[in-house]
């Protein structure tokens, strides 16, 4: 690193010692980025540099009359850069300049400076991204030692440095709330290193192009920039396919779960020795299950002890939880990797009762964002979705058929969801609007039919209605719907009506197909 900015009075701590790299970070809490700024400005300025057309930065008491004449501010905040509130931190406050090196940012003390937002959710604070870590190389060979890896050496030890990201106001004047040295806690490096195996495994394959952020439980390959020809790199191994540029990234819901068992509650895990163990966590939970395939859902309860009625709606996946040996419902492993669990149900002859329900969505997200950035994009391509397969016999008894991982490969997310998707936009932004048609049923309540795509469009997800008690609001006279009020939309005060909340959904009989439980 570069410390030829540095001052003493600002840049007050030893760059090899982890403790006072910890010591003097812990006064950044209950500070905003504005006063760190200005901290900086004010011993330092930007003047220009030998080189021709360069500057470099320079501390005030060190310049010459000339130099002071030609200087401007020493750092100048882009709003508009990624990351740019913790390259601010890099500069002002730890004094190096910006790099893209794969070591650690403080290589003697093997310390990695990341910085990262919360939101504030009902009051409580959580984590509000993903971790970037580092790039993910297509185009050299992998390393498959992980403790050799740039994965493990930006990871091994953390100074992280969480903000609370606050909308309304200016970047600049987000707050710092947490400032902690960490480094992971051994249960979860197992699952960590498991991701990183299936991850190079893929690379290695030449398979780089199908990677999906929801491959993995806790450690993701998050894309990296614009969806454009300059973010693609010709791939090292197999057919030298083209493949967008990945970050190596701890997941959102691995980040969550971090910040509310730790960062919150001060107990921050401490260091240890890495253990070279490897752990299939998939094999593992699939085996845990297996004993009970054959079993019908009533013979599961009696024998994992679940007091509950067989027929009640939630029976099914709550006597999954307890063949894990969760006695709740929730699995700790679940809820840091963001994985999903999901019941099928079918018939006697093979054919799912229900369809498997999304995320409920907004007509904004779908009119107002690219795909790239939509919310189903971002659900469908880092959600690993844990299904758990059920069929009737010949009583009409559910019989547990297994249960499998599983998350939508890249093909179909890019191709037929995102078709679907566009359709949707289409008819949303259409100068005609929604078409919105009230249908009276048989049993003599009205219903309303509309455009947006359905069943039959698509082998693998349409949008229809999510709940009968929960509504859009659609304004009179925008791209959303069709001027005149259905029979059961209601009309508010204010101009603004409510049709029934639509969602994405996916088709089961896809998901069987999937599974390789074709009927």
């Amino acid at each position: 690193m570069n410390y030829s900015v540095r001052k003493k009075t600002l840049f007050d701590y030893d760059p090899s010692s982890r403790d006072s790299i910890l010591y003097y970070a812990k006064k950044l809490e209950g500070r905003t980025f504005r006063e760190v700024l200005n901290d900086f400005n004010k011993y330092y300025v930007r003047v220009p540099s030998p080189q021709k057309g360069k500057t470099e930065i320079k501390a005030i008491e060190n310049l010459t009359a000339d130099e002071m004449k030609a200087s401007t501010a020493a750092y100048e905040f882009n709003g508009h850069s990624k990351g740019k509130l913790g390259s601010l931190l890099e500069v002002c406050y730890f004094g190096y300049e910006l790099n893209s090196n794969q070591e650690a940012d403080f290589a003697e003390a093997g310390v990695e400076l990341k910085t990262t937002c919360l939101d504030r959710k009902k009051g409580r604070l959580q984590a509000g991204e993903r971790l970037s870590i580092t790039n993910l190389s297509f185009d050299s060979p992998v390393e498959e030692d992980f403790y050799k890896s740039h994965v493990w050496e930006k990871i091994s030890r953390i100074l992280l440095i969480q903000y609370e990201r606050d909308r309304d106001i200016d970047a600049l004047d987000q707050k710092i709330q947490f400032v902690n040295l960490v480094q992971l806690p051994e249960e979860d490096l197992e699952m960590i290193k498991s991701d990183y195996h299936q991850i190079i495994d893929k690379v290695k394959a030449g398979l780089a192009h199908e990677i999906s952020e929801g491959d993995t439980m806790y450690l993701g390959a998050c894309t990296k920039g614009a969806k454009s020809a300059t973010n693609y790199r010709k791939q090292y191994y197999g057919s030298h396919v083209l493949a967008q540029k990945r970050n190596f990234c701890l997941k959102l819901p691995y980040m969550k779960a971090f910040t509310a068992q730790y960062v919150l509650t001060g107990k921050i895990p401490g260091f240890r020795i890495p253990n070279s163990g490897f752990t299939d966590f998939e094999r593992f939970i699939t085996n845990r299950v297996k004993e009970y395939v054959g079993m019908t859902s009533e013979e599961i309860g009696q024998r994992v002890q679940l007091d509950m009625d067989p027929r009640t709606k939630h029976f099914l996946h709550t006597s999954v939880l307890y063949m894990l040996g969760v006695k709740s419902n929730k699995v700790e492993e679940f809820e840091k990797a963001g994985v999903v669990v999901k019941t099928i149900h079918m018939d006697s002859t093979g054919y799912a009762k229900e369809k498997i329900s999304l995320p409920a969505t907004t007509f904004e997200d779908i009119a107002e964002k690219s795909w790239e950035n939509s919310n189903l994009r971002e659900y469908l391509s880092s959600t690993k979705f844990f299904f758990t397969v059920y069929r009737d016999n010949e009583e009409g008894d559910p019989v547990f058929q297994g249960s499998w991982f599983w998350n939508m490969p890249v093909s179909d997310l890019e191709g037929e969801v995102q078709r679907i998707w566009r359709k949707a936009k289409a008819v949303l932004m259409s100068p005609e609007g929604m078409e919105l048609q009230p249908v009276v049923q048989k049993s003599g309540r009205i219903a309303v039919k509309n455009n947006l795509p359905g069943m039959a469009e698509s082998r693998i997800t349409h949008i229809r209605p999510h709940t009968s008690h929960s509504y859009h609001r659609l304004a009179d006279g925008t791209v959303y719907a069709t001027k005149g009020t259905p029979a059961n939309a209601f009309v508010l005060p204010d101009g603004y009506r409510m049709m029934t909340k639509q969602c994405f959904w996916l088709d089961t009989s896809y998901i069987l197909r999937e599974l390789g439980l074709n009927h």
